[in-house]
């Protein structure tokens, strides 16, 4: 958990009086099925533009938040960032019965701090994942 000496840590000034951690949603490509989960809402801003995307707000996703984004999208791409890559793929594994398809994207720097090309180029990758699983599976 990061902080600076004297004040709250990052991560629970993102949590409600329950202690559970939040999510925040980027819902801007209804037709899709697929969402790209970030740990930041910098990151799932830039994202937004080119997929749907989910802030954690940290790197951790309760069995809730799971469901909840299950209901929603068939297909969830995990791209935390490049210093929570075990962490992607443990959410990965304890997630992958809620999802028709379930992927981890490994990256080499924070979404939020790709250039826009490298940004497109990198969620673009992500829709031929949806395309390929769709393929395998005879969906069209």
């Amino acid at each position: 958990m990061r902080s600076y000496i004297g004040h709250t840590p990052k991560a629970l000034t993102y949590m409600d009086s329950s202690d559970t951690p939040k999510t925040s949603y980027y819902r801007t490509h209804r037709d899709s099925t697929r969402v790209v989960v970030v740990e930041d809402i910098p990151s799932a801003v830039r994202a937004s533009r080119y997929v749907n995307a989910v802030a954690l707000l940290g790197t951790s996703c309760s069995v809730e938040a799971a469901w909840e984004m299950a209901q929603v999208f068939s297909h969830v791409v995990w791209a935390l960032d490049k210093d929570a890559v075990r962490q992607a793929y443990n959410l990965q594994r304890t997630h992958a019965i809620m999802f028709t398809k379930s992927d981890v994207l490994r990256l080499e720097r924070d979404l939020k701090d790709e250039t826009e090309e490298r940004l497109e180029a990198i969620l673009f990758c992500t829709r031929l994942l949806v395309m390929l699983h769709t393929k395998r599976r005879g969906v069209r």
